[in-house]
């Protein structure tokens, strides 16, 4: 994962190294332990399809 996140930083100018964050990042408030298990399932499944799609090199541009 580190690669993803120095191609990030390379490909801005207000980034010395790697980026971890989007720019255009919403920070969502975790209020309750339904609103945590929400985001953290939107999280794990997002990554997993994700990494699966690249596993089957289906990955889109």
């Amino acid at each position: 994962m580190l690669w993803m996140f120095k191609r990030a930083g390379n490909e801005n100018n207000n980034i010395i190294g790697s980026q971890f964050w989007q720019q255009n990042n919403k920070p969502i408030e975790l209020w309750s332990t339904t609103v945590i298990k929400e985001k953290f399932n939107y999280t794990q499944q997002s990554c997993k399809s994700w990494f699966g799609y690249r596993a089957l090199g289906m990955e889109t541009q």
